[in-house]
């Protein structure tokens, strides 16, 4: 006679294994996040005005607007995500200035929809030189140049200078533009597509300035406007790796469908 019977087996102890998928990808989870903005997440609202944005980086350098300056707050700008836009002649909001935007070596990525010719050279982001500086006195900066079609990644690393890149941004279509300086070559890319590539060599230099977005109205000229609609911003202080920038360029678009 059998010990047990095959047709009623004695219980066996099994233990269940679930694979568990990796989290998904945050720009936090890269070293040297030194700026992060996003239209989904941390803006204050008076209407439909944005009075602050608050960075979500961890290192608290929020941004607010002056009143009478500004931008608004859009519910759509790519697969059904938000975003702030900026008129062109009066919008901007400030930073104040803090160690952590001082870059050495730097990486930028801005998601964005450029609307059109506003006052000047249409200044995405830009940050301000001590007071009492020379002329020329921006840290760096992005720049939609003042001829429609062309971007200008400007950074002052011994000495002012702009960097054309011929990156279309056509009226009305949405576009993630990444700069990434290691301190002897910027690269910059448009949609996740290498476009230029420029040998400086030195470090960005540094100031108390703020770190203005939306344009640049404490100028030693006359203030300058960004029109258009930005989504995302985010900063490191650092140049990241060719890898670590895919990432980045593939959270944008997965979040926002660009290309």
């Amino acid at each position: 006679m059998p010990l047990y019977s095959t047709a009623c087996p004695l219980p066996v102890n099994r233990k269940i294994f679930r694979h568990k998928g990796s989290a998904p990808f945050s720009p936090t989870d890269l070293t040297g996040l030194s700026l992060w903005l996003k239209a989904d997440a941390g803006v204050t609202l008076s209407g439909a005005n944005v009075t602050a944005w608050a960075d979500q980086s961890g290192n608290g350098n929020n941004a607010s607007a002056n009143s009478g300056q500004e931008p608004t707050f859009i519910s759509s700008f790519s697969n059904s995500k938000p975003a702030i836009e900026f008129n062109g002649t009066t919008q901007i909001i400030q930073i104040a200035d803090a160690n952590s935007l001082d870059f050495l070596n730097m990486s930028s990525f801005v998601v964005l929809k450029y609307l059109g010719q506003g006052t000047g050279n249409n200044i995405v982001y830009i940050k301000n030189a001590n007071a009492g500086s020379p002329a020329d006195p921006a840290m760096y900066g992005l720049v939609g140049a003042n001829v429609e079609t062309l971007v200008s990644f400007s950074q002052n690393v011994g000495g002012w200078a702009d960097y054309e890149t011929s990156i279309s941004i056509t009226n009305t279509v949405p576009r993630i533009l990444s700069m990434i300086y290691d301190g002897a070559d910027q690269n910059v890319y448009s949609n996740g597509g290498f476009s230029n590539t420029f040998s400086i060599g030195g470090n960005i230099a540094t100031s108390t300035g703020l770190l203005q977005i939306g344009g640049y109205n404490q100028s030693f000229d006359a203030a300058e406007y960004f029109y258009g609609q930005i989504a995302e911003v985010i900063m490191y202080n650092r140049g990241v790796t060719g890898t670590e920038r895919q990432q980045v360029e593939a959270y944008l678009n997965t979040k926002y469908a660009i290309y």
